[in-house]
């Protein structure tokens, strides 16, 4: 995710009230640090260890809106970059509808593992058995949005995103940009409709969901935006055929980067379901479908029988070289109907390292997000952009998982309490024995 960052003025406490910080939700990470511990709790049962390991691996996506993982080390760098996504020019009017969906600014932190965020003081959080040192400047994020995220975040157990969209200068903007949009009379290819109509759809579930919290104090902004959201969806659909003609950016990815050939007879991958619904169809309100699949340590003449062993396994783990999610967009044709298409949004795999003797030693986790601006600009790349392999998800008592998060806490400093956004690496120990050892 491109980013803006400079320093504001003020600090700890007596903040300039230009740079206070507009809150977040703090549960957000309660709610999934809590649904991580249960999960790998409850895998210590034999029957529910692969039920766990893919449990797991929803519930990541249900946190997601919280949790950036793995940007790259330039997040914090200086750019003077705007969104550019569908044209060249910024003012084009879909890169404007873009710019009010996904681009946000707001006032953070940084801890010490930022060392341009100097001078640091240590804070304690509530949340978290450990202190962290953050900064005692406020420092201004500009955030792009162009990866996989979801429109109007942060919109996961919070209005935040939402309420930024009614309210002004957003609002106007966005309202003018759709009305424009929808009077455009040139012909948008198919590819650039279908990246924006999966999030204008997006956009519409999500004002929709939270209609009821910010009725009182937007209904009319609320009511005019789920309007034009809807007619410009409309606008949008692509006719089966064009659909079935978008290209496979996953198979393009494949041939340039190391990306498994999951949909290839040979390549040894097992696609699996167990179960009528995903959590992170759900979780997307059913505009994508996620697919799972998994490596075994060897080869396998009974798939089937291979398949249905792993849940009563005392340990799926030793019995899988890897396991990956692969993500699809969903699409609305032109005669209403949702139907699949080709254009992956995201995979995330998780590959087994194991010793000599077969005993798991670590977990290496890498993610793969769309790049809307880089499918376009050039389609042979995939648009897939790797967000970076953590190998340090590691078994062992000294090893540690890190993150980038964001979470909302109030700060105690002498007594005195002031409301902030942090942005650090979260790192948490992982037990050297049981189910922890895969995820």
């Amino acid at each position: 995710m491109k980013s803006i960052v400079k320093p504001c003025p003020g600090g700890f406490p007596g903040e300039s009230e230009e740079c206070k910080p507009s809150p977040m939700v703090n549960r957000i990470i309660t709610f999934g640090l809590l649904a991580l511990s249960y999960l790998l709790l409850a895998a210590s049962q034999p029957a529910k260890k692969v039920e766990a390991l893919f449990s797991i691996w929803s519930g990541a996506a249900a946190v997601r809106s919280a949790v950036s993982s793995s940007e790259s080390e330039a997040d914090f760098s200086l750019t003077t970059e705007r969104p550019a996504i569908y044209a060249v020019d910024p003012n084009d009017v879909w890169n404007r509808i873009f710019a009010c969906l996904f681009t946000r600014t707001f006032r953070a932190r940084l801890s010490n593992e930022f060392k341009e965020g100097a001078p640091f003081t240590q804070i304690e959080y509530t949340q978290f058995p450990h202190e962290l040192s953050l900064s005692t400047r406020l420092f201004e994020r500009v955030e792009i949005g162009d990866r996989g995220i979801e429109p109007l975040y942060p919109a996961f157990f919070t209005s935040e995103g939402v309420s930024r969209v009614l309210s002004e200068p957003i609002y106007s903007q966005l309202n003018q940009a759709l009305t424009d949009a929808l009077e455009e009379k040139r012909a948008r290819p198919p590819l650039e409709r279908a990246l924006m109509q999966s999030d204008i759809w997006a956009a519409y579930d999500l004002l929709y969901r939270y209609s009821s919290e910010t009725r009182l104090q937007f209904q009319e902004q609320s009511d005019r935006l789920l309007l034009l959201l809807a007619r410009f969806t409309k606008k949008l659909a692509l006719t089966s055929k064009e659909i079935e003609q978008l290209p496979d950016n996953y198979a393009a990815a494949a041939k340039s980067s190391p990306l498994p050939r999951f949909f290839d007879q040979v390549s040894g991958w097992l696609e699996i379901q167990w179960r009528p619904s995903r959590e992170h169809d759900h979780s997307a309100d059913y505009r994508r479908a996620t697919r799972v699949f998994v490596r075994p340590a060897s080869i396998q003449s009974d798939k089937l029988g291979f398949l249905n062993s792993l849940p009563n396994a005392p340990d799926p783990a030793s019995k899988l070289d890897a396991g990956a999610l692969v993500t699809q967009n969903l699409l609305l044709d032109s005669s209403g109907r949702v139907v699949p298409s080709r254009l992956t949004y995201d995979v995330q795999l998780r590959r087994f390292i194991k010793d000599s003797r077969g005993a798991l030693v670590r977990t290496e986790v890498a993610e793969y997000e769309l790049s809307r601006r880089l499918l376009l600009l050039k389609p042979s790349s995939g648009g897939l952009v790797v967000l970076g392999s953590r190998s340090d998800l590691s078994a062992g008592s000294g090893k540690r998982l890190r993150i980038r998060i964001t979470v909302t806490e109030p700060v105690r400093r002498d007594r005195a309490h002031s409301g902030h956004v942090a942005i650090a690496l979260l790192r948490m120990p992982w037990a050297a024995r049981g189910s922890g050892n895969y995820f």
